[in-house]
């Protein structure tokens, strides 16, 4: 009689699975809305900024492109994209191929914004003079006028090239004037200058212009 062999055979069924698990951007999770991912990076003031895409599918044998025409890679997929030539923002596709390989791949859109969240200012000139006299805890510059001053006229550069600055009426980005200030028979004017970063962020900086003493005595000392 002859030997008998009992073998198993496991019949595994591949999954049609093409969900996303999670998206991150920077290591910060982004949520779905309406079939995309929007995410926002914080501008460093930089000539280029790299920025970390790591995507991770619900079944682990699932291949992932992020950005059409890319390398398939197994779950989690990482890619960095940069910004770079003053682009702003960053949209690609990010497709996901299941792993029975028939089922249709889906597509989903990653957009990346930068904005800058930058409030500070670069440069107050009046006139060819620059302001230097500042207190950090005030928000507050200090320029000295001269005893004979009528009339100031005022430069100011934000530090952010998309920071908004508004004086008044006066708006403009990343600069603006404010000319033909009158100070006049005053010992000292308040300009109110507020920087709108493009987050929203705001903050209101005084120049104080502050008029020189016209006293020139000279005291003599009788023996």
């Amino acid at each position: 009689m002859g030997e008998k062999a009992v073998y198993h055979i496991k019949v595994v069924k591949k999954s049609t699975d093409t969900s996303i698990k999670t998206v991150k951007v920077d290591n910060k999770i982004i949520s779905e809305t309406d079939g995309k991912y929007i995410a926002t990076v914080y501008d460093k003031g930089r000539d280029t900024q790299d920025t970390e895409i790591e995507i991770t599918a619900t079944e682990a044998h699932a291949k992932i492109q992020i950005g059409d025409g890319t390398e398939w890679k197994q779950t989690p997929a990482t890619k960095t994209e940069t910004f770079k030539d003053g682009n702003r923002k960053i949209t690609l596709n990010i497709n996901i191929q299941a792993q029975d390989g028939e089922t249709p791949a889906i597509t989903k859109v990653l957009e990346i914004n930068i904005i800058s969240d930058d409030v500070s200012i670069k440069l107050i000139k009046n006139g060819e003079n620059v302001v230097t006299k500042y207190d950090s805890e005030t928000h507050t510059y200090k320029e000295y006028i001269s005893a004979d001053t009528e009339q100031v006229s005022l430069s100011i550069e934000a530090n952010n090239q998309y920071t908004t600055l508004k004086s008044g009426e006066t708006e403009g980005k990343p600069q603006i004037s404010i000319n033909n200030i009158s100070v006049k028979d005053q010992e000292e004017v308040d300009v109110k200058v507020t920087a709108i970063a493009e987050t929203g962020r705001t903050q209101q900086y005084t120049i104080k212009l502050l008029r020189k003493s016209k006293c020139r005595c000279i005291t003599y000392l009788c023996r």
